[in-house]
């Protein structure tokens, strides 16, 4: 869970990506990217974690 959650809030956050071309990619839907990118970036920051600078 954590993994797929950080990856999709890199994802959108550095890559650009759009909500619809991730979850195309992920065989996700839409909303549950939604949510994954949300998720991520609260364990991203309750974990101090930084994305690459």
């Amino acid at each position: 869970m954590w993994a797929r959650s950080l990856f999709c809030f890199w994802a959108v956050s550095e890559l650009g990506m759009s909500f619809r071309e991730l979850a195309r990619r992920l065989e996700m839907s839409s909303p549950c990217v939604g949510f994954s990118v949300e998720r991520g970036g609260v364990i991203a920051r309750e974990n101090g974690l930084k994305l690459i600078e």
